[in-house]
């Protein structure tokens, strides 16, 4: 078949635009997906600037198993890091914490 052809090809036509609108369709879903989980992940994007205010300061974070104490040093997209009162960094991902004082 001739590229010519297949241009004309009325079935091919229609199959191939029919393909660009469900494309259209996954693309914006995706981006509608990508919008909701940011939204609904910790720390949202308000929490994250009220948490990097926090950033120097001596805190306390709360996970199901223990408190760890030390100075916040980072805010990570997944993860909060801190160094505690020996002087050792620690990563405590966010999906662990419960709590945070300051």
């Amino acid at each position: 078949m001739t590229i010519l052809r297949f241009l004309l090809h009325e079935p091919l036509r229609r199959r191939i635009r029919l393909l660009q609108a469900e494309l259209e369709l996954l693309a914006s879903r995706v981006e509608h997906l990508e919008q909701a989980l940011e939204a609904a992940s910790f720390p949202d994007s308000d929490t994250r600037q009220r948490i990097e205010s926090s950033i120097g300061l001596r805190i306390t974070i709360e996970t199901a198993g223990s408190d760890i104490n030390g100075t916040l040093v980072a805010v990570r997209p997944d993860a909060l890091e801190l160094i505690d009162e020996s002087g050792r960094q620690v990563i405590a991902p966010t999906a662990k914490i419960t709590a945070m004082k300051v």
